[in-house]
């Protein structure tokens, strides 16, 4: 276990790039910009509004950074899978989370379908949970959530592409690791990115688009 939990330590930092180390660059850049600047006694009007400045460029500059590595981090499903299988086997690892993701996805389990305000739960500690875009603004905080690892969310219409995913909406969601977003119509990554909102780095999130082959 304590291997497992070194694993996805490194793991979230090495697939989910969009996470602790840009934030934690941000807080450091600022404090040092703020130490030079109260080290100073004292300002003209225009050196104020020049430290203004720097520290309002700085912080879009790091802004873009975390915008980037938010584009980086999300994967289609095969790629997202073989960047399993390649850790893995550098890692020389004893438990497969590419399997366990495998399966997850392919494999029955006990699973949870929420559409429209109505919930269905199919056998004992559902680990999936699906659901559509349109229904996770309306998604209960629900005992049968709690042991779900995987989030399957179905983009059906070009009308879902105006809908944030937000990822608020699984707070309550204890074991969630991985997000998956199924497109059934012809929309770009770009899009898909788009529509994702409060970001966690401790979730991965990959994708599928209905144009591309069945896997």
């Amino acid at each position: 276990m304590k291997r497992s939990n070194e694993f996805q330590k490194d793991y979230s930092s090495n697939i989910n790039l969009f996470g602790d180390n840009v934030k934690t660059i941000l807080k450091k850049a600022l404090l040092v910009l703020f130490l030079a600047l109260i080290s100073t006694p004292v300002f003209s009007q225009d050196e104020l509004q020049k430290n203004a400045s720097q520290v309002q460029n700085l912080q879009q500059n790091l802004q873009q950074d975390l915008q980037v590595e938010q584009l980086q981090s999300i994967l289609e499903v095969k790629f997202f899978l073989k960047s399993l299988k390649d850790y893995e086997e550098s890692g020389n690892l004893s438990y497969s989370y590419h399997d366990r993701v495998y399966s997850l996805l392919y494999d029955l389990h006990s699973s949870v379908y929420y559409y429209d305000g109505v919930m269905k739960v199919y056998g004992p500690n559902p680990t999936n949970f699906f659901t559509n875009a349109a229904s996770l603004s309306t998604i209960p905080n629900n005992p049968n959530n709690n042991n779900v690892e995987i989030v399957t969310i179905y983009i059906n219409s070009l009308n879902d592409v105006g809908t944030l995913i937000n990822l608020n909406s699984f707070n309550s969601f204890h074991k969630l690791k991985y997000v998956y977003i199924v497109s059934k119509i012809n929309i770009t990554e770009a899009q898909i990115i788009a529509m994702i909102n409060n970001w966690k780095p401790k979730y991965s999130v990959f994708y599928k688009i209905s144009r591309e082959d069945n896997y």
